[in-house]
């Protein structure tokens, strides 16, 4: 269980401050900072654990993730952007509600995430 809460949190938990947070409603461009959020860590992430990422659009449906310790180019497939992170995560959410969930196959481990935009 250390392992997955380590590999997990290290992929999804940056320190700073959670005053600054809004939420989006609806995201078709994906561009300038967002933040993830863990809505349901499982136990192996604190619930509410935040992630900043800078996105930058990186071709038709397409746009990449950077959070500095992990990218991922993000592509839009119907309704859901996914991806996988230079850390092996599987991270995907719907365009609309930017409800989504972060999985790890090497533990079989996934929680659920809110993208938001910042500013």
């Amino acid at each position: 269980m250390n392992a997955v809460v380590k590999g997990l949190a290290a992929a999804i938990v940056v320190g700073g401050a959670a005053n600054g947070w809004v939420a989006t409603a609806v995201a078709e461009t994906l561009d300038g900072p967002y933040a993830i959020t863990v809505t349901n860590g499982r136990g192996a992430v604190a619930d509410g654990s935040k992630q900043g990422v800078f996105t930058a659009p990186c071709g038709p449906d397409c746009v990449t993730f950077n959070a500095g310790s992990w990218t991922s180019d993000m592509r839009l497939q119907g309704p859901i952007w996914t991806g996988v992170t230079s850390e092996g995560l599987t991270i995907s959410f719907d365009k609309n509600s930017m409800a989504g969930t972060m999985f790890k196959p090497q533990t079989n481990q996934t929680v659920d995430i809110q993208v938001v935009k910042v500013g």
